[in-house]
């Protein structure tokens, strides 16, 4: 069966919010908040768990934008998911509020959005509503 996850394109002031992976699958490589759907819990509200555990924060608001099949591939075995993505935005202010989890990731990035590095993204979901979005800015 396919597995839910959800991510967060997190923007501020023209900038996207990236995690760099500190765990396989795509170790070193930046991936959006987000994670795996848990039985019985909606999208949003795992994504708001995720935001909570990988940023020590969670949006207030936030809108769904699309969703898009992926492959997962962990400890050699392949896992198809349904990766729904969704938009909030941080105030400036607000960036300072935000502490990774360093078990979760390496470090926050926040990239231009003129400026992705698309090369260094996990996952091919991510670099889809990624192109998404930004036909709609």
């Amino acid at each position: 069966n396919v597995a839910a996850a959800a991510g967060l394109i997190l923007v501020s002031g023209g900038s996207c919010l990236f995690l760099r992976r500190a765990k396989e699958p795509r170790r070193d490589c930046l991936a959006l908040p987000g994670g795996f759907v848990d039985p019985g819990e909606q999208a949003e509200e795992a994504l708001l768990r995720e935001c909570g555990e990988e940023l020590g924060w969670a949006p207030a608001e936030m809108r769904f934008l699309a969703s898009y099949p992926n492959r997962y591939t962990y400890k050699s075995v392949e896992y198809w998911t349904c990766d729904l993505f969704f938009i909030a935005e941080l105030a400036g202010k607000e960036r300072g509020l935000l502490s990774p989890d360093p078990h979760e990731s390496t470090g926050l990035e926040w990239a231009e959005l003129s400026a992705i590095p698309w090369e260094s993204i996990a996952f091919e979901s991510t670099r889809l509503a990624l192109r998404q979005y930004l036909l709609r800015v």
